[in-house]
């Protein structure tokens, strides 16, 4: 609506044109458009256009036209979710010039092994990601023609994460010296992969094997991650210890939930990352306690749920967000001063433990606590404090708290869900709480 035709097109919005007025850019991300673009003739004939972005667009589920292929002299197509639907094109092989592609978030289905992927030998960057795609991962994707001057794949980023693909990963993947992002989460993928063959890769700095059915072997105690490793996420594959990450510097991000991991938790993993690691996920093992001497570095997130941990809740950082020790053996108390210092908290789950004591006053009247459950333990006292919170859960069910029920919980304005079950309050249901407004 904003084009004008009685003014030149490369003063449009979303146009970008070279010194000749040649059309190399067209960005209509966000826009209004829907229908289909299969009967769009002036965009197949932009010869010079190097950049097409119809992201996040509502093409609703209409097929992407093999005219696109065209478009020669295309280098970055981003098509993410903008409702394409149906097979993508084997035309799209032609466009040899491609350095970008992304076409995730949309319906995509069948195999991806249609598209010649060797013919296109300048992909740097392919996402895949949350579509439908089904069939085995093709070796094409990572080994070059004998035609081809490349020493090997210049391919940076593989995301085919959200998909339905299903047989092993090609052992060729394991031989892209430059790629940097390895994400293949949640496909039906199978086998065994070598911890020490992902190590070829000396470049990674993301690899996401998690939700497959694969089993990752790390048996191997000569291995030693690349130092340039920000994210890894190999929840439920199978692993039976903690990977050796000593030499991490930039690590970030780590999850190895749902796993066969038992013994201890090193005190190591507390140290790891120069930068710092902000999240940290090893729920749904079998650990039974905490190597010493340890303390909790600055982490955003974490989750020790459903292990059988034991022992004390130790002073937590300043820094975090969530926390869930949900579903272990924790005994004694909550360290009063809990809530004090973490400004940023949102999310504090402690249920299923053997917790006595006080429920901290500091946590209560944590400012930006959305959710507090401290269910099924064995707390005796409550504090009286609930001032000016913003929780939309508290739920306290299952301990041994006495006396009235404190009605300073009418000053949590956005609370939604109560329980206060299995308790022994003198007052069962207080009459003030059915003038909460938004309990549910």
């Amino acid at each position: 609506m904003q084009w004008r035709q009685s003014t030149d097109c490369c003063d449009w919005s979303g146009v970008d044109c070279d010194e000749a007025g040649h059309v190399i850019g067209l960005d209509l991300s966000t826009e209004s458009i829907s229908g289909g673009i299969e009967n769009a003739a002036s965009l197949f004939s932009l010869h010079y256009l190097r950049s097409l972005n119809l992201a996040r667009t509502s093409f609703n589920g209409t097929q992407i036209p093999s005219k696109l292929a065209n478009i020669s002299s295309l280098t970055y197509l981003n098509l993410s979710d903008a409702g394409f639907a149906g097979h993508i094109p084997l035309q799209i092989s032609s466009m040899a010039r491609l350095v970008a592609l992304d076409f995730s978030f949309n319906q995509f289905s069948g195999s991806i092994s249609s598209i010649r992927w060797e013919h296109l030998l300048n992909l740097v960057y392919a996402v895949l990601s949350d579509n439908s795609l089904n069939g085995s991962i093709p070796r094409s994707m990572f080994e070059f023609p004998i035609f081809s001057n490349a020493s090997s794949s210049a391919l940076d980023t593989l995301d085919l994460s959200g998909n339905r693909l299903r047989g092993s990963i090609p052992v060729s993947v394991f031989e892209l010296k430059k790629l940097t992002s390895l994400l293949l989460s949640s496909n039906n993928l199978h086998g065994t992969v070598q911890l020490d063959k992902i190590l070829n890769l000396g470049n990674l700095a993301k690899l996401d094997l998690s939700y497959n059915s694969l089993a990752v072997d790390e048996s191997s105690r000569n291995y030693s991650f690349s130092p340039m490793l920000e994210l890894l996420n190999l929840a439920s594959c199978k692993l039976r210890e903690i990977p050796n990450l000593k030499n991490q510097s930039q690590l970030q991000y780590l999850y190895l939930s749902e796993n066969q991991i038992s013994r201890e938790i090193p005190n190591w993993i507390w140290r790891v990352s120069v930068v710092g690691l902000h999240c940290l996920n090893l729920s749904h093992n079998l650990l039974v306690g905490f190597q010493g001497p340890y303390s909790i570095p600055a982490l955003r997130f974490i989750d020790l749920s459903s292990h059988q941990l034991r022992g004390n809740i130790h002073q937590l950082p300043n820094n975090l967000i969530y926390i869930d020790f949900s579903n272990n053996n924790f005994t004694s108390s909550i360290p009063a001063d809990t809530g004090n210092f973490m400004p940023r908290l949102r999310y504090f789950c402690a249920a299923n433990n053997g917790l006595t004591g006080i429920i901290p006053a500091s946590l209560c009247n944590a400012t930006t606590l959305s959710l507090l459950d401290l269910s099924n333990n064995s707390f005796m006292k409550k504090s009286d404090a609930f001032l000016n919170c913003l929780l939309q859960t508290l739920d306290l069910n299952g301990n041994r708290l006495q006396g009235t029920v404190p009605k300073s919980i009418a000053n949590c304005k956005m609370l939604e869900v109560l329980n206060l079950g299995n308790n022994q309050f003198s007052d069962k249901f207080p009459c003030w709480l059915y003038d909460a407004p938004s309990l549910h």
